[in-house]
């Protein structure tokens, strides 16, 4: 195998691009074609070639926190022939010093190690257990991406979603979110698994709301002293120090 040299992806890239994050990911349609309209750009990607084609790719949005460019990596990619040779680790080298600004991503639990290797670090989020309640379910009232964004910042230091990454939040929030008065969850196999509130009145009245569902567990940034089981697991990861206290979610 040639050595690696990461770089910079082309526009003439861009459909071998797409086709690898369907192939790999298995994409939804929509979703597929939207970011690749919308959000994708041949500058914020690393790639790796091999015999001529795209081994292995990342991508590397621009995002911010408290107006501090940063990057936020997706796409993290690699064909299976290439895999074991340290091309996403090779990638992530390249990227961290060519933005140089702090990066964070949030991986899938079979790739941490890989991360943590190569200097990323790991958020602690925290799991509570929810009894069942009885009690008629209010109806969640509308909410916008603006509404949703003052949540989302008001639990805590976080990092700053555009438009388009609210907009990519709402497809999913419309179908599997619930929200009260001052609060907000996103709902995957009966889990709230990411929450944003006003107030910690606000988060009462969505644990009820929850609860009232059928919702089992909730996943919170901080640890609260509520009166139900908790347990703490690994969330989002960090390369630097700045973005320490700073919550990783997912996000496009």
């Amino acid at each position: 195998m040639n050595d690696l040299h990461p770089q910079i992806a082309t526009a003439e890239e861009s459909a071998e691009l797409k086709a690898m994050w369907n192939e790999i990911f298995q994409e939804e349609p929509d979703f597929l074609e939207t970011y690749f309209t919308r959000r994708y750009r041949p500058q914020d990607v690393v790639v790796i070639i091999q015999d001529g084609a795209i081994a292995s790719s990342l991508h590397a949005l621009p995002c911010t926190v408290e107006g501090q460019p940063c990057r936020y990596i997706v796409g993290a990619a690699t064909w299976p022939r290439w895999r074991r040779h340290g091309m996403m680790g090779a990638l992530l080298s390249f990227a961290r010093a060519h933005y140089g600004v702090p990066m964070a991503l949030y991986p899938e639990e079979t790739a941490r190690d890989l991360y943590g290797k190569c200097g990323f670090h790991s958020q602690s989020i925290w799991v509570y257990d929810l009894p069942g309640e009885e009690g008629a379910i209010p109806p969640s009232p509308k909410v916008t991406a603006e509404t949703l964004d003052a949540w989302y910042h008001a639990t805590g230091p976080a990092l700053e979603r555009d438009a388009l990454a609210w907009e990519f939040f709402l497809d999913e929030f419309h179908q599997n979110g619930v929200a009260v008065d001052g609060a907000y969850a996103l709902i995957r196999s009966q889990s709230a698994v990411e929450v944003g509130y006003r107030d910690r009145e606000a988060l009462e009245r969505l644990v009820t709301a929850l609860r009232r569902r059928g919702i089992r567990t909730m996943v919170l940034r901080q640890h609260l002293p509520l009166p139900y089981p908790v347990r703490s697991m690994l969330g989002g990861m960090y390369d630097d120090k700045k973005l320490e206290n700073v919550f990783v979610g997912e996000q496009y």
